[in-house]
């Protein structure tokens, strides 16, 4: 019994380790990036290099991922009143 329980083992192991290693060729504005998108648990994930090439800014801060179009590096917030207020 033993004997067929490793290799079953084995094999089992292996097809959720081809199974968890699904990703995909990300392609903003037609140029292919250079990180993958990987499916984890049924979802697809994209890297935050992805959308940082669209104009989306990213801040960490603990255990916080903040992600936002008018994000500063030294701000968690927008600047109020954008760069033409008088």
């Amino acid at each position: 019994m033993k004997r067929l329980l490793i290799p079953t083992t084995l094999v089992l192991l292996s097809s959720l380790a081809l199974a968890a290693g699904i990703n995909y060729t990300v392609v903003i504005a037609g140029q292919v990036a250079p990180d993958k998108a990987i499916v984890v648990g049924g979802k697809t994930y994209i890297p935050l290099s992805a959308l940082k090439f669209l104009g989306v800014n990213s801040q960490l801060k603990g255990s916080t991922l903040t992600l936002g179009l008018g994000l500063s590096a030294t701000s968690s917030s927008p600047t109020p009143g954008g760069a033409n207020q008088k």
